[in-house]
This record gives C-alpha cells, structure tokens and sequence, in this order.
C-alpha cells in the first residue's frame, strides 16, 4: 500500500456467480476509474449520506472494478458508483474488488444492480490477506488449503476462547486471529482419528461440537478412540454442533466404571 498501486493476489476466488476475484485495486486517484454506461442517477441526499458515513466509518465495503482497463488505460466501474463518489468528495482512499466476470460489462451492471450477493468466507479471508496483510489470516489459508475443511469451522476453533458471532465480526473485518492455534490444530488431528469411525468427522457442524469436548481439561483422545471402537452402535450422525457434542460426551462416557475416567460433559 506504501505506492498506493494495485495489490496484486491471484486466488481465484467466486464472490458472484457470475464473477471471480483476482486481486485488489487501492484507488488514490480517481480519474483512473470510469462508470459503466447506464448507471443509475445519483440523489444528492444518497451522496450525502453515504459520503458522511465513509468520512465518519471509512469504506465498510468493496467497490468492483473489472480486471482489464478499456482502450483509455481506464478501470470500468460497473457498481458501486455512490460509494466511489462518495469517498471521492472526502478525498479517502478505497479499495475495489479485482473481478474477472464471465458476462458483458453490461450485463454484470444489470446482474449487480437486481440481484444481492452476500460474500462468502472465501471473500472474506481474501480481502483480510490482501487488504488488511493479516498474517493470522494468512496461516488459517494454509491450514484450509491443506485440510479442506470448512473454512467458518475454522475460523471458530481457531478463536474458541471467543464467541462465534465475535469471531464472525472480526473474520469480516479482516482483523481475526488465531487465539487458540494448538486446540485447532488438536481438533484437526483428532477428528481425522476418529473419521475411521465416523465418517462424518470432518463436517462443520461435527467440529464445531467436538471441539468443545476436546477443549475439556483432562480430554483423552485414547480413550475417545477406543470408545469409538467398542460403541460404534453410539456414533450416529445428527444436525447440530450441540447434538454432535451431546453424542461426543455419551460414547465418551459410556460404561466409564475407573475413577480416573473423565465425565467431559
């Protein structure tokens, strides 16, 4: 960001049917962006209250501008127009979305414009690495590259000692970290154990509950293990984190009679 250029991450990354993020573009000057044909008008109280709301909040979110300048050297900027020009009139720096669309410039206007795309946690994680250099965020890329798992499980075993929805705002903001990196990588390690006996161990919904029993103190992954193996008429797949973790607690409990066996639930 110190040049004010482009900052470049290929990831590849669907935030739209319809389109891909490649990379960012952080706009300092203005005249290098031009609307798509056709917009719609701009109203002076529009202008001013979103112009208010970035002069006061900064830009809470992305512009989109398409990957490839036309024959002026200029990035088309198919939406979003209120909110370039707002942080325009106030002189702020933004940052857009790099997309590669796979329709007209015309096309994705009226896509964009009739349609509400909620973004993903891949976009999320893209513009927190990209944007905001987060290394924790980085590191969380890596393990969801190499494991598969779903990437909001991650994010929440990695932050357990936060509440979801805490984790949640900070993931979007760009500004999460990794708090609890061993228990994640623990849970990760146990639940490819127990997929030999539960196939389902690697699903969202079943991490999010185990991760709470393994969080216990005094959790014993032998033992989880060969609970597993003698009860397999106790593991059965159902519909929530609670519901796994109320599963987890009765096979681990199940027929405890030594003293030292540890009740997690």
């Amino acid at each position: 960001m110190a040049n004010k250029e482009m900052l470049w991450k290929d990831h590849g990354i669907k935030i739209h049917p319809h389109m891909k993020v490649i990379g960012m573009l952080y706009v300092s000057d203005y005249s290098k962006l031009e609307l798509a044909p056709g917009q719609r008008p701009l109203t002076a109280n529009g202008l001013k209250s979103v112009g208010d709301s970035i002069y006061n909040h900064g830009v809470l979110t992305s512009g989109i501008a398409v990957r490839n300048p036309n024959k002026k050297g200029y990035y088309i900027v198919p939406d979003g127009q209120t909110r370039m020009n707002g942080a325009k009139k106030h002189d702020i720096d933004m940052v857009f979305s790099l997309v590669e669309p796979d329709c007209s410039i015309n096309d994705l206007m009226i896509i964009l414009n009739t349609t509400q795309y909620n973004w993903k946690a891949e976009a999320y994680l893209n513009n927190g690495i990209v944007v905001h250099n987060n290394k924790e965020m980085r590191y969380l890329e890596v393990v969801w590259e190499d494991t598969g798992l779903s990437l909001t499980a991650l994010y929440e075993i990695y932050s357990y000692d936060v509440s979801a929805a805490r984790a949640k705002v900070s993931f979007e903001k760009g500004t999460w970290t990794a708090s609890t990196k061993d228990l994640g990588n623990r849970v990760i390690k146990y639940a490819d154990e127990l997929n030999k006996y539960m196939p389902f161990s690697r699903k969202a919904r079943f991490l999010q509950g185990f991760v709470t029993c393994v969080n216990k103190t005094g959790y014993n992954q032998k033992h989880m293990m060969n609970q597993a193996k003698r009860f397999t008429a106790h593991i059965h797949a159902v519909d929530t984190p609670t519901e796994y973790k109320n599963m987890l607690n009765l096979l681990y409990n199940h027929r405890c009679v030594e003293e030292d066996q540890l009740y997690i639930a």
